[in-house]
């Protein structure tokens, strides 16, 4: 096997698998990437047995073959080459390792036996459609904060991406918040999958580099990602998702509108005082402005105050700050509204749900709940 590729292409190919491939794993082949060099190109394929990532990388090949290295090795190498070199991987019949040269350098990386590698089998998926891979990476990347955790349920730590009537919903969820965020639905387009965490967080960083759409298509255990020549197959979570749409609020009948980066700022003056064990803050709303107050029975308390628009009857209620600065930053707008039912009274601070949303962003909403006192 011979080939000659060059760095740039080949070390963006491999910097997208090192995503997917881990470094250390406890079956070593999972370790190591499958490189298939033939007519024209190097396929390079990596997996960790929930996802499998692959990229094909244009080369002048000599001689094809295929060949199982480490990728930890093979993505240094290549990383730490000159600009704008040439690289050069071969083998010999009588020598299992991978000669990897480049200028002046030369490297033999030990090999694996290629029919080790496992094979991931991606059957029945959907017919394929079309988003901009922009939009994709911003829809997911916008609701991932209120995802749960590991010692959630399982689905409840993934991302929902679910086709519903005539959009596209992102849907992130757990005990303390919903976030969605919505688009047109592409055509042909038809989807409910959970999508894993580590798929999530790849994905972003991926479409977020991917120029023009990204293709997707699906089945009820896997999803699938084309653009140019990268692909990314994963499963997903089995089973379905909450209900979104029947707690999800959007309607309310009062709300204050505030300046986005006003409230963020006071958030962060009055948690220096904050209790970090619960995160709560209060917000006291009233004609005029928004009082935030954060206590610390240790440490003593914090105030701060913020204009906004508000015609209604004053109200207070506990918030969890860490959720709330997410939340903001989630949002794309100079001015935030937070919706919310007059049933919370002044005196009295009530378990409900607080709308947040910016008004110059219809395609955001997301749900808070509030704290009991």
């Amino acid at each position: 096997m011979r080939a000659v590729i060059e760095r740039a292409p080949l070390l963006a190919a491999l910097s997208r698998l090192m995503g997917v491939v881990e470094r250390k794993h406890s079956i070593p082949t999972l370790s190591n990437v499958l490189v298939s060099v033939s007519a024209g190109s190097v396929r390079i394929r990596g997996t960790d047995l929930e996802m499998e990532a692959i990229e094909v990388v244009a080369a002048s090949v000599d001689e094809p073959g295929d060949v199982l290295v480490s990728a930890d090795k093979l993505h240094d190498i290549v990383r730490n080459a000159d600009a704008g070199a040439q690289i050069t991987i071969s083998t010999k019949r009588d020598d299992p390792r991978l000669r990897i040269q480049s200028g002046r350098s030369n490297f033999n990386v030990p090999t694996m036996d290629a029919a080790d590698f496992p094979e991931f089998k991606a059957d029945g998926l959907s017919a394929p459609w079309s988003i901009s891979a922009k939009t994709l990476a911003d829809m997911l990347s916008r609701v991932a904060f209120a995802r749960g955790d590991q010692s959630t349920i399982n689905a409840m730590c993934g991302t929902y991406l679910v086709s519903a009537e005539a959009e596209l919903h992102a849907v992130a969820c757990h005990k303390a918040g919903l976030a969605v965020r919505r688009e047109a639905l592409p055509s042909g387009a038809v989807i409910a999958a959970v999508l894993l965490p580590k798929l999530t967080t790849h994905l972003v960083r991926w479409l977020a580099e991917t120029q023009g759409e990204v293709t997707v298509s699906s089945s009820a255990s896997l999803i699938r990602f084309l653009a140019g020549d990268s692909t990314l197959t994963s499963k997903v979570f089995d089973g379905g998702y909450v209900s979104y749409g029947r707690v999800m609020m959007e309607e309310h009948k009062v709300s204050a509108i505030t300046d986005q980066d006003a409230l963020s700022a006071a958030l962060k003056r009055v948690m220096i005082m904050g209790e970090s064990k619960t995160g709560s803050v209060r917000l006291a709303v009233s004609e005029g402005e928004i009082a935030l107050t954060a206590k610390n029975n240790a440490a003593g308390d914090g105030a701060d105050e913020i204009a906004c628009e508000f015609d209604g009857p004053a109200t207070n209620f506990l918030m969890n700050a860490d959720m709330m600065q997410a939340a903001l930053a989630s949002l794309r707008g100079d001015a935030v509204s937070l919706g919310f039912d007059p049933v919370f009274s002044s005196d009295d601070v009530r378990s409900g749900q607080v709308v947040m949303r910016a008004p110059s962003d219809p395609a955001m909403v997301i749900n808070l709940m509030t704290m009991r006192a």
